[in-house]
């Protein structure tokens, strides 16, 4: 549970001139920028623009690493901004870390985390983080994605073949005892399947085609631990090896599939659609445009260079929108652009600054810690604080020069504070009681 006044002073911060101005360039059908942020800071503003608008947001950042740090801040501010428990957290869209012509096939790690958050953003994902070689890839229609995971419900129907042909492709694998994730076996008219993601694995027991009883059990002693009234069945890899696919890659009844095949799967197909055809409602913000502009042609120079190198392979084109076309599409779509400092004029849209600074983590102790904080309210700046252990600082300590640091594990106790006079800490399970 989120302390309602940090809740309510977050969304406040939501009210600046800055970040008003977004908005009524965004509902003019502008692409405002919006200047002076830090990382945290632009983390901050992506979702109060979001909350402001009622928009599910999808987040660009430069490259894997950039968008693994802004997911932490994300999620740290929905959380400290979700109106509803049930609000699924943030997800980030990897990109593959392979060289399609080298013969590889991605990580299987990397193809389940694109799977779950293929399928989450169709299904309404209100916050999606991608790199940009994420966000530039070509992908299948919206529908592909739409169905790649089964969510079965007590008292409905199941084709028990069909589902076992259905997790086969989607990455699944036999075995009995069920003990890991991406496992299932079936037993006459029973289905165990152990879903990604899921804290434990699934019996599922049928009355003929009709489901009678979900229950969570045990891996280990495989005793029964609740009733579900449903489950839902994760993919393992956004692209199911079907059997239209096995025949374009010319494979036998038992044949695998060879390394790097997930790369030829777009120019086989045409893939043609992007992320954003994804959820066509989304809000579409970047992080530092200039940088993520840099890694785009990067990527289309690379994919370029190791193309000519080997003398065949997939084209680059099959792979990712050019970077004039995603260029584009990110100007013609509904969202704004942060960033730290101003790299150029911005035609349209208008640029606006929302004046921000970090605060030290930790060190130089507390004195160091309220004259920054001192500094930032004279100059009515956005503090941001991250680090990992949390400070108390009561707003008398701040004019007083006092305070004292929180024991460790333990959170810190809000405080009644005007809009702008508190630094908080990217940590949301440290603000849980």
């Amino acid at each position: 549970m989120i302390v309602p006044f940090v809740r309510d002073f977050i969304l406040q911060l939501g009210r600046r001139p800055a970040l008003d101005g977004a908005v009524a360039s965004i509902a003019a059908g502008q692409r405002p920028r919006v200047e002076g942020l830090t990382p945290e800071a632009q983390a901050l503003a992506a979702v109060l623009l979001a909350r402001r608008l009622e928009r599910p947001l999808i987040l660009v950042a430069a490259d894997n690493a950039a968008a693994e740090a802004a997911w932490a801040a994300v999620e740290t501010f929905r959380r400290f901004t979700e109106k509803k428990q049930a609000e699924d957290a943030a997800l980030l869209l990897p990109a593959f870390e392979t060289d399609p012509y080298q013969g590889l096939s991605p990580h299987e790690e990397i193809l389940e985390r694109r799977a779950l958050a293929l399928w989450k953003t169709t299904q309404g994902l209100p916050f999606l983080l991608a790199p940009a070689a994420a966000a530039a890839a070509k992908l299948a229609p919206p529908a592909h994605y739409r169905h790649l995971a089964r969510v079965l419900r007590q008292g409905g129907l199941l084709d028990l073949e069909g589902l076992a042909e259905h997790l086969i492709e989607a990455g699944y694998r036999r075995s009995d005892p069920v003990e890991s994730p991406g496992q299932f076996s079936i037993r006459g008219g029973l289905l165990d399947v152990f879903s990604p993601e899921a804290e434990h694995p699934v019996r599922i027991e049928l009355f003929g085609d009709e489901i009678e009883s979900l229950r969570e059990f045990h891996p280990e002693t495989q005793r029964s631990l609740r009733p579900l009234t449903h489950a839902v069945l994760l993919p393992l890899t956004s692209l199911p090896l079907t059997a239209e696919r096995r025949e374009r890659l010319g494979l036998g009844p038992n044949e695998g599939p060879p390394p790097g095949w997930e790369f030829l799967a777009p120019g086989q197909e045409n893939f043609h659609h992007s992320l954003f055809d994804l959820a066509p409602e989304a809000l579409v913000v970047a992080l530092e445009p200039a940088a993520v502009a840099r890694q785009l042609r990067k990527e289309w120079e690379h994919l370029h260079a190791q193309y000519a190198a080997h003398g065949g392979g997939p084209a680059p084109e099959t792979l990712m929108f050019p970077p004039e076309e995603l260029a584009a599409m990110l100007a013609a779509l509904p969202g704004a652009d942060l960033g730290e400092l101003r790299l150029a004029p911005v035609d349209g849209g208008g640029e606006l600054a929302w004046p921000s600074r970090p605060i030290a983590a930790g060190g130089g102790g507390l004195p160091r810690l309220v004259e920054e904080l001192r500094a930032a309210l004279e100059a009515r700046e956005l503090a941001v604080r991250r680090h990992e252990r949390p400070w108390r600082v009561p707003l008398a300590a701040i004019r007083r020069g006092r305070g004292r640091p929180a024991p460790r594990n333990t959170p810190p106790r809000p405080k009644q504070a005007a809009a702008g006079q508190a630094s908080l800490p990217l940590r949301a399970r440290q603000l849980e009681p």
